[in-house]
């Protein structure tokens, strides 16, 4: 949607409005691609915080030529990665609902969430190696597109954006 705005001869600017505790840190570099079509047509691309501006939501804002807030006490930061996600087995009960689990895979889709799967088994190092490399990978973008991120926010501390006006936000609107 907005590489489609960013090519309308009436736009002249973006103004992303983020009220989002985060999500998938992949989709970031979706967001990515549609604020360099507008840069490319010299067109700023704002963020807007009223409420959080949390993880995923705090990566997309950083690529924003500026982030505004609507409130002091909005927050922002949780620079880093997660997973969660259930454990039950094929076949397991709920004991409270008396509902059982079921999971079928197609035969040629053996290895479709394999990794969530073998952590039922408690091998957590393939999980524990992907998140460490995507928080990695979130930091050092991070440091790139806001240079004056203190470390210690680069450890999933939130702050209020009044707080984050010495290097991440332009003030209140």
């Amino acid at each position: 949607a907005m590489i489609f705005a960013a090519n309308q001869q009436q736009t002249v600017g973006h103004i992303l409005y983020i009220d989002s505790c985060g999500g998938a840190s992949s989709s970031s570099y979706d967001f990515e691609q549609g604020i360099n079509a507008a840069r490319m047509k010299q067109q700023p691309v704002i963020a807007l915080v009223d409420g959080d501006c949390c993880s995923a939501a705090l990566h997309l804002a950083a690529m924003c030529d500026e982030i505004h807030y609507m409130h002091p006490k909005n927050r922002i930061g949780s620079i880093g990665t997660m997973a969660a996600f259930f454990t039950m087995r094929d076949g397991d009960r709920n004991t409270v609902t008396q509902e059982v689990y079921h999971e079928r895979y197609a035969d040629v889709s053996m290895d479709k969430n394999k990794m969530f799967r073998d952590a039922s088994d408690m091998k957590m190092d393939e999980i524990d190696e992907l998140i460490n490399e995507n928080a990695r990978e979130f930091a050092e973008h991070m440091k790139a597109l806001k240079p004056k991120t203190p470390k210690e926010l680069l450890t999933g501390r939130v702050i209020t954006c009044e707080e984050a006006e010495k290097f991440w936000t332009k003030g209140q609107n």
